[in-house]
């Protein structure tokens, strides 16, 4: 709870534990009490300046403090005159979270940089088989010997490109969970 002139009245241990403040810090100017959580404090300022409530805000917190997220309302307190007296803040660690979703992301993303690259793969692979396809058409034995080395080696290279493009897919889209009971004792 911070007063209409900016001073911490008091903070329970919960904040005190979740922001890593010493036990025996219960008030003070709340930017001298939160000064290793500005953001905290800015959010606080706002809302006894505004005299307005603030619903659910993310607040993140630099410096390599832990929490690194908060999800924070601060909500203003009236007098009987209507007028406002202070403020209450209550927040929550948001850090696992957010680190949830950034990982849900980067997964999300990982998923269709998969899916690019097998359509990548199965194009260069239709393309590696029309190349093959004709050179399989061609008869080594009716061509001159220079010809005949030419054709051998697009024969070798389009089938070794097709085993690289047939591991890569394979890479890119793992195989299937396959259950199936086994002997303990042999493996």
């Amino acid at each position: 709870v911070v007063d209409r002139a900016g001073v911490v009245q008091t903070m329970n241990p919960a904040a005190r534990r979740i922001l890593h403040l010493d036990a025996g810090v219960t008030s003070g100017p709340v930017g001298d009490i939160l000064n290793s959580v500005p953001a905290l404090a800015d959010v606080i300022g706002e809302a006894l300046q505004t005299t307005s409530p603030i619903l659910r805000r993310t607040v993140s917190l630099e410096g390599g403090a832990k929490p690194s997220h908060l999800g924070v309302t601060v909500s203003p307190i009236t007098g009987a005159d209507g007028a406002m007296q202070a403020v209450v803040c209550l927040f929550t660690d948001l850090t696992a979270v957010v680190e949830l979703e950034e990982r849900l992301r980067l997964k999300e993303a990982l998923a269709r940089l998969g899916e690019l690259t097998a359509g990548l793969a199965h194009e260069f692979r239709n393309g590696l088989a029309t190349i093959h396809g004709y050179g399989r058409l061609l008869d080594p034995e009716a061509l001159p010997e220079p010809a005949r080395t030419y054709v051998e080696g697009i024969r070798a290279e389009t089938i070794a490109l097709g085993e690289v493009v047939t591991n890569f897919l394979r890479f890119a889209k793992p195989e299937r969970f396959a259950m199936a009971p086994v002997d303990l004792r042999a493996i």
